[in-house]
């Protein structure tokens, strides 16, 4: 018997494959994909929870009270001798309740008086701050710090004037309204 001789088979050429899903570009925009549908899941829930948090509406409240309470108390300090018509229903468009009551009875007096007075007051409240709010009842306490300016036919010079207030609010139908105020006396320092 002969041997054949070996005959060499022809090199086959080498076919790298990576495999399926291990392509670094593909793990890369999966997890990618993966990132942005958790957050889109996450934002979205927060939204749904936001939209519907009670804390959100006493949040609205609150900021509401202030703005009201803050342009009532401007309103309160605000005088001007020459038009006093006018800035008394200022008054009672800002006010309600017994303070209201109190305003419309002592009208006619109150303008005497302040006719006579012969004073320009403007106001600026420099801060305010709720110390009290239920949403509920729609009732609000707050302070503020005001700068009452008071020019006074003859002086000199305007009286400055720095008061801390405590205003009582009452929500109704029109809004935040004053319902009471009261002067708070300045603490002496030390």
């Amino acid at each position: 018997m002969t041997n054949p001789e070996p005959v060499d088979p022809e090199p086959v050429a080498e076919v790298r494959t990576r495999p399926v899903g291990r392509h670094p570009l593909v793990l890369a925009a999966t997890a990618l994909l993966v990132l942005c549908a958790a957050a889109a899941v996450w934002f979205g829930v927060a939204w749904l929870r936001a939209g519907t948090d009670d804390a959100l509406d006493v949040a609205r409240a609150r900021d509401d009270a202030v703005r009201a309470g803050e342009q009532a108390v401007i309103t309160f300090h605000t005088m001007d001798y020459r038009d006093v018509d006018a800035n008394l229903d200022r008054w009672v468009a800002a006010s309600t309740g017994d303070m209201l009551a109190q305003l419309e009875r002592g009208r006619a007096s109150g303008k005497s008086v302040i006719e006579q007075s012969k004073r320009v007051s403007t106001a600026t409240v420099y801060s305010t701050a709720v110390i009290d709010l239920n949403d509920t009842t729609g009732t609000a306490t707050i302070i503020s710090a005001v700068h009452q300016k008071i020019t006074e036919e003859g002086a000199e010079a305007p009286v400055d004037k720095y008061l801390r207030v405590q205003a009582a609010l009452q929500r109704g139908e029109a809004g935040w309204k004053l319902s009471g105020l009261t002067y708070i006396a300045p603490t002496p320092a030390g």
